[in-house]
Order: C-alpha cells, then structure tokens, then sequence
C-alpha cells in the first residue's frame, strides 16, 4: 500500500517538472587527438565548401545550408591532391578563367546583412600577381577579400550600402604555400577583422586591430564569385571554405586555422589537429602559434 501511494505521488509531481531540452551532436573519435572526441560543428555555418568535387563536377556543394548554395563551377576547376584538410583542393587556372560563381537570387542565404564572417585557405602558383578570393561586392554593398602581392598587403573590402571601409593587411605572402584567411564584420561593435593563420593580419599580429563605424555589409545585387573579380582570375588553390553569419572571435578562427573547419570549437594545439590536416605544404607553426583556450580540446558541453 505504502508503495502505490508513494507511486501516485510521484505521477502527480511529473507535470511540474520542466525538463532541459538538450541536443546531442554525433562525435566520431579521432585516434590522433587522443581521448578527446571533436564534434563537427559545419551546420553552424550558411555554407561550408569542402573544395572535394572531382575535376568533372558543375558544382562545388555546400556540405552546409543546403543545395542551394552550391557554387556552379565554370567548366574547368580541377581537383588537386595539395590540399589542407579533406582529401583534395580546387584548382584554378588564370588562363582558363576558372571560377565558382553563384546567383545572388539562388544562394539566398549568402545575402546577408548583418554580422557576418568570410574564411578559407588559399594557396597562390605565383608570386608576381594578386587576385581576389571572395567577391559579392558592388557599389559601396556586400564584401570583397582579395590576396595581393609584395609591398600590397591582403585586404577585406565591406560596404554599408552608404560607403564602404577596406581594411588593409600587412603580412606578405609567398606562393605555394598554404594560408589561412578570414574576413570578419562584427555589426554590434561596428568591427572590420581581417585575420590571416588565425591571428588579426596588422601591424601587430593578435591585437585589436579593427577598422571601424561599418556595422553591416549591404545586400549587394551582384553575383557571389570565388577565385574571380570582373577580368581578374586565380591562379592557385583553394580548400574548405565557409560562410557563417556571426563575428567569429580570435579564438574560434585560431580553432579553425589549427585544427580544421568541422573542429571550430572542439580541438586544440595540445590535442593536434584531426588526421591528414595540414599536412601538404602548410607550416602548421603558423596556425598553432595563435593562443587557444585551456582545455580547448574538450567536446562542447
């Protein structure tokens, strides 16, 4: 009797209890960060382009956002085994005018206007030229990353709609080799980043660095172009890059830089990157010098 009663008890407490709903990300264990299980964070981004297509593919998928930010290729983009993370990079030939490219009326979700924050790795074939690697600009609207050569530094270019602020790098860089780079836009403190191997590209690496009074990058009419701006083509490589719409902080692009895009919060020097990242033509110094966390490498709570 004594345990019916306490049973109806019970029931007639249940309807008060507020239960925590709490997703649970799948994590697959990774042997070269020891214990430390890396949950892949990709559906956080609007879209997340591994760069993995076979020379043949029309497109370039978006593993992130859905198909409709798939970039359509312009018929000769070639996979490349020199990569960074994954198992392959694109290819571009100047020459051959190559390019990704995608309507503004079909990637929908890239028209965005507020926070927001462009990244990827690029690796150039030669010295003696610059290009742009990210290009929806268009009168004083959306955002422009271009990588320029000897005394020119990299820059991210955003317009508000009004005007536009271009913030200028410093670090130089060299062909054939693998540099990460990102452009973030902080609207709320009205913060332009441009950040190259996971620390602020100015004149003191890892400061507070940011161009100001821009708090959005304008809805552009123009087309989203990657390895193309107007007549201007890349001649090199590019691999896993994404669009997110948040300021993303040093923190979290040192994440990326170092241990790849799927581990944005979850892995850390101390734990090394996942297997097979950076390991062709990337001085992984570069990336791992930038300060992470204590205890980084733990799975997201």
């Amino acid at each position: 009797m004594m345990v019916t009663n306490l049973i109806l008890s019970l029931a007639l407490l249940l309807p008060q209890i507020t239960l925590r709903d709490v997703t649970v990300r799948a994590m697959d264990f990774n042997p070269s960060v020891g214990a430390c299980s890396v949950p892949d964070e990709t559906d956080e981004f609007l879209a997340v382009w591994r760069m993995e297509e076979a020379t043949s593919a029309t497109r370039a998928n978006s593993v992130s956002g859905g198909s409709a930010e798939n970039l359509l290729n312009s018929g000769s983009v070639e996979q490349s085994t020199t990569h960074v993370e994954g198992t392959y990079s694109a290819h571009f030939t100047e020459a051959d005018t190559d390019h990704l490219y995608c309507a503004k009326s079909t990637c929908t979700a890239l028209d965005f206007s507020g926070s927001t924050t462009v990244l990827g790795w690029y690796r150039k074939d030669n010295d003696d030229e610059g290009f742009t690697l990210w290009d929806s600009h268009n009168v004083n609207t959306g955002m422009k990353i271009r990588a320029l050569y000897g005394s020119t530094p990299n820059d991210c270019l955003v317009g508000d709609g009004s005007d536009q602020v271009d913030h200028d790098g410093y670090a130089d860089t060299t062909a054939n080799t693998w540099y990460h780079i990102a452009c973030s836009l902080d609207a709320a403190a009205d913060k332009l980043q441009l950040y190259l191997n996971g620390k602020t590209d100015c004149l003191t690496p890892g400061t507070d660095c940011a161009d100001t009074q821009q708090d959005k990058a304008a809805t552009s009419a123009s087309n989203i172009f990657v390895g193309r701006e107007s007549t201007i083509y890349l001649d090199g490589h590019m691999d896993e890059w994404a669009v997110i719409d948040q300021a993303l902080s040093p923190a979290e692009l040192c994440h990326i830089c170092s241990c790849g895009i799927s581990n944005w919060r979850g892995c850390s020097a101390s734990g090394g990157a996942p297997s097979g990242y950076a390991t062709t033509g990337v001085n992984s110094s570069l990336c791992q010098s930038c300060t992470l966390p204590t205890n980084a490498c733990d799975p997201i709570q």
